[in-house]
């Protein structure tokens, strides 16, 4: 196709001035490409700063809490030693007693009941009180000033399984879990953190599974005359009294 030479003329003057503008119009586009890559990689930079602030901040949020209850739990504790030394210690009887102890994971009784010296506070037995309206020596004293669950447990056999023989927990019939106990082997075959750690001669620090409910812990060893642990001691706060923690 042949152009006249004013039709080449007008071509050349439609080009001069579409082209200028084609040209403006993609350099447009890359220049919005341009600060659209820009501006993601800043809001992308931004939201990590602002994430990791934010993780920063939840995690000294935690930890600041975690120090707070384990200084709870350790003044609970040691509130409760110092209730029970008062008392007179914790003492096992030549008498002995039965006990239908219950795993308070399986939540069955064993097949044969458990004969146990009796747990004495000083001279006094603990006797097998599950009723939450009857004081509990000890017990019911620490919960009072602390404000924290509290148990004491005897140990049933080498296993090192965990009886208590006195408590202000509270089981699913709302009386006092007495008769429950902490196997050492959990139902999944694992050994039991609490107990393992206790046998060892230390102390337990942490979050554990509490008859019922998921709890904020201390466990400690308390030894017979032979040198022997023969139970521990225990104080608590449910995980739940810490809801606004959660939801921060």
């Amino acid at each position: 196709m042949k152009f006249s030479l004013k039709g080449k003329i007008a071509l050349l003057a439609i080009l001069s001035a579409v082209l200028p503008m084609l040209i403006i119009q993609l350099m447009s586009v890359n220049l919005k490409l341009r600060i659209a890559e820009k501006s993601e990689n800043e809001l992308d930079a931004l939201t990590e700063r602002n994430v990791r602030q934010i993780t920063r901040d939840v995690y000294g949020i935690l930890e600041t809490a975690d120090e707070l209850f384990k200084s709870k739990l350790e003044v609970s504790i040691n509130i409760l030693e110092d209730l029970i030394k008062r008392k007179g210690g914790l003492v096992l009887s030549n008498e002995k007693v039965q006990w239908n102890a219950i795993n308070q994971f399986s939540k069955t009784k064993d097949q044969e009941a458990v004969i146990l010296p009796k747990m004495l506070i000083g001279n006094t037995w603990f006797g097998q009180n599950n009723d939450l309206n009857s004081r509990m020596e000890v017990v019911d004293e620490n919960s009072k000033i602390t404000g924290a669950t509290t148990t004491i447990f005897q140990r049933m056999n080498e296993n090192g399984d965990m009886l208590r023989v006195a408590t202000s927990v509270k089981n699913s019939e709302n009386k006092r879990a007495i008769g429950t106990y902490i196997p050492a082997i959990e139902p999944n075959g694992s050994a039991n953190q609490v107990i393992s750690t206790v046998l060892k001669g230390k102390v337990y620090f942490g979050t554990a599974f509490v008859v019922n409910d998921w709890y904020l812990t201390s466990y400690k060893p308390y030894y017979d005359n032979s040198g022997r642990i023969s139970g521990m001691i225990y104080v608590g706060f449910k995980l739940s009294s810490v809801e606004s923690i959660s939801k921060a």
